[in-house]
């Protein structure tokens, strides 16, 4: 069902919007990995997964899961809901699994929308699941130039992949999830985003 979702809704949204990718070479071929991205609109899951060769299970916010159509459209292209600020456990587990069979993971740290030129503090999630599954991450930045309506440009750009051992995540606690993904996002994400979007409020 992903794939004929994905013969859908690609040539359309390339009619609707101007798509643009940057640095697919940085892309694994395979393996399981965590694309870890800035999140800008409610179409970024299918912006990222038109760029993508490989199927994107994308961790989406409970609440879309319940709404008609739109959670029928999530489930069948099988992406996962979670329930956020609950340390929804049964979500992590989910994203485990898929990790350690080898697939992709979508994760947006910020847990929110930002605005164009800012970005907000991305939460621990994501390095949790990466130690949980021993998988590494790929950053990746998507840039909406104003407000994301018809026919306006959409830049999506890949980052160099961080294997699990270059993640830091030998920290104990929470505190070394915290430190690890602010080392990830900052390193990683927002130089992305910088050559994007010019300077960011963080």
């Amino acid at each position: 069902m992903y794939a004929i979702l994905k013969t859908i809704f690609s040539p359309l949204f390339r009619l609707m919007f101007r798509l643009e990718f940057f640095g697919r070479e940085n892309v694994p071929a395979k393996g399981g990995y965590i694309l870890a991205c800035n999140h800008r609109s409610g179409y970024d899951p299918l912006f990222l997964a038109i760029g993508s060769c490989r199927q994107i299970h994308f961790m989406a916010k409970q609440e879309l899961m319940e709404v008609p159509v739109v959670g029928w459209i999530i489930r069948k292209a099988e992406c996962f809901g979670v329930s956020r600020g609950s340390g929804d456990t049964s979500a992590v587990d989910t994203a485990v699994e898929y990790l350690k069979s080898g697939e992709v993971v979508g994760i947006f740290p910020e847990g929110t929308r930002a605005k164009p030129g800012t970005v907000l503090r991305p939460k621990s999630g994501v390095s949790h699941i990466a130690k949980m599954s021993g998988v590494g991450i790929l950053p990746c930045a998507v840039s909406i130039d104003g407000k994301c309506r018809l026919g306006c440009k959409i830049k999506i750009s890949y980052g160099k992949f961080i294997p699990y051992e270059e993640l830091g995540l030998d920290g104990e606690g929470s505190s070394g999830l915290r430190s690890a993904t602010r080392t990830m996002w900052n390193k990683g994400v927002l130089p992305l985003l910088e050559e994007l979007e010019g300077p960011i409020e963080n």
